[in-house]
């Protein structure tokens, strides 16, 4: 079950990404590579922040933590690949998005023993 957090992070921020380069303008992905790459990051960055703070977060955490993510993972990744944009709708958009997606998806029980 804790591998499909990160790959509902994953998947969620490459869909994101992929709409947003589509709908806001300056946002450019220029490749599905890239948005793969940067969602790869994203999903990284969560996991790892999530390994200090350990497994049994609250799903309003795990918002937190996508949206924390995504927010400096897309302009450290704009300075990494040349061919990556992002203007500050577009960060704001896939960070939202992103965390809006990890509070809503259930991936784990809500109350543990």
């Amino acid at each position: 079950m804790y591998i499909f957090r990160h790959l509902v992070r994953f998947f969620s921020a490459f869909v994101g990404i992929v709409l947003v380069d589509t709908v806001v303008p300056g946002f450019s992905a220029n490749s599905i590579g890239n948005a793969a790459l940067v969602s790869l990051i994203i999903a990284g960055t969560g996991g790892l922040t999530e390994l200090f703070l350990g497994r049994d977060i609250s799903p309003f955490a795990r918002g937190i933590i996508g949206i924390l993510a995504s927010a400096s993972a897309l302009p450290s990744a704009s300075l990494l690949l040349p061919a990556f944009e992002v203007p500050l709708l577009g960060l704001v958009l896939v960070s939202l998005l992103v965390g809006m997606i990890d509070i809503f998806v259930p991936v784990g029980a809500r109350f543990t023993e």
